[in-house]
């Protein structure tokens, strides 16, 4: 990358402070001295092709020189004129002035997308996903598509200090280079990772309305939904639909999920309503289809990466709660095996007795959990205690085989059940 020029109309000490802190000048010259008498000579040797130098003082008194070229309009006139690139990585670029008044090109446009912007549906389409009616600064490139996304008119009011692209005149990049040579070496705006996808982007990035957008709730806190969130009230249509698929889910899957753990994917599914949304979809649908792909990667199913981050803490959580429900019954049951008739429960105060939040989690019933093993031989243990024949086995996320007893799910539920119902308290 070349070296720092001053500007027209810069200021030496200006100059000097954006010449000191220039990656450029900072990666080759990494002696400060010797940095500050570079950035002098460059300012020197442009001084010395300056139309008028200007003579000013700072406020203590020194000489603070200012240069003045009057090629200088000449040099702009190539900027904001969108030119094709036939080799990439986009349609299109465009030499702009960024929000430091340096140049740098922008890329733009999708090359496998045909551009219909004449086709009121498609660009009503194509606006509403980009939010064309704030579509940034010129030197992001959501701001030339969505130039080039309007209504067929041209803009009016181009002046001589700044050209006002119409969104169709497409420029010849060399002649744009003739005027200006330095443009060749002008650096690539930066984009964000999505930026850098090609294809259409999904609907579900749509933005929402300006009437859809709401923050914080009065009966829900911001970090209600966070890993440490407290309690999280609903209309009671909402938590009866959770409860059920609670209940659905737990029924047919060795990972169990809460309503606790559905309300936390809930809220943050209602909330990012509030930022994008697929069209036509309500607050309660498009947080309802939140909960549905959190269970389907609870169970293992295939969800893209970005659903496996947002809602993982929930889902660890969840992993927790289970496997310190199954370490529970575990442990009573080798105490029982150890101790034969002598086994007593251990009562409050005992050293022995499970933590509180422990017997929180398992309290009173014989949990389905404590009945996954990792052999069948245990399986088929359990399977005689409780009346049953056979075993059937479960897939974790990582892999693992567990065994329960019984020749299928729905027979240990359906034996399960039936001996909660007979017991009169847990032990």
């Amino acid at each position: 990358m070349p070296l720092p020029t001053p500007n027209n109309g810069e200021k030496r000490s200006k100059f000097m402070d954006r010449c000191m802190s220039d990656p450029t000048t900072k990666g080759e010259f990494k002696d400060n001295k010797q940095r500050a008498a570079v950035c002098s000579s460059q300012f020197s040797k442009a001084e010395s092709k300056a139309s008028l130098v200007f003579d000013s003082t700072n406020p203590w008194g020194e000489s603070d020189k200012i240069l003045y070229w009057s090629e200088s309009k000449e040099k702009n006139k190539p900027l904001n004129k969108p030119f094709r690139t036939p080799k990439g990585p986009k349609k299109f670029s465009v030499y702009v002035k960024n929000e430091k008044g340096n140049v740098v090109k922008v890329n733009f446009g999708d090359p496998n997308m045909e551009i219909k912007r004449d086709d009121p549906a498609r660009r009503k389409s194509f606006r509403a996903r980009h939010n064309c009616d704030n579509p940034g600064p010129k030197w992001k490139a959501r701001y030339w598509s969505c130039k080039q996304w309007r209504a067929g008119k041209k803009v009016e009011g181009s002046t001589e200090e700044e050209y006002e692209w119409d969104g169709e005149t497409i420029f010849d990049h060399d002649e744009l280079l003739a005027m200006n040579p330095d443009l060749a070496n002008a650096p690539e705006a930066e984009v964000s990772e999505a930026a850098k996808r090609s294809g259409r982007k999904s609907g579900a990035q749509t933005p929402a309305e300006p009437s859809e957008r709401k923050k914080g709730s009065k009966k829900n806190p911001k970090g209600s939904a966070g890993e440490k969130g407290g309690k999280i009230t609903f209309s009671e249509k909402t938590t009866n639909s959770l409860k059920e698929k609670v209940k659905e889910h737990n029924s047919k899957h060795s990972k169990k999920v809460t309503l606790s753990q559905l309300k936390k994917v809930y809220r943050r599914g209602a909330g990012a309503f509030s930022t994008s949304h697929r069209p036509n979809m309500s607050r309660h649908g498009w947080a309802m289809a939140r909960v549905n792909m959190f269970l389907k990667m609870v169970r293992g199913g295939k969800v893209k990466e970005s659903y496996k981050k947002a809602d993982q803490d929930i889902a660890s959580a969840s992993s927790y709660c289970a496997d310190a429900m199954g370490s529970l019954w575990e442990n009573i049951r080798k105490k029982k095996e150890r101790m034969g008739k002598n086994y007593k429960p251990a009562k409050v105060g005992d050293k022995d007795r499970p933590q509180k939040d422990a017997w929180e989690r398992a309290k009173g019933k014989d949990d389905p959990n404590a009945h996954y093993f990792d052999t069948k031989e245990k399986a088929l243990k359990d399977a005689k205690k409780l009346g049953l024949e056979g075993f059937h086995t479960h897939k974790t996320d990582d892999g693992r085989t567990l065994y329960m007893a019984g020749p299928n799910h729905e027979a240990f539920m359906k034996k399960h059940k039936q001996i909660v119902k007979e017991k009169s308290g847990g032990g």
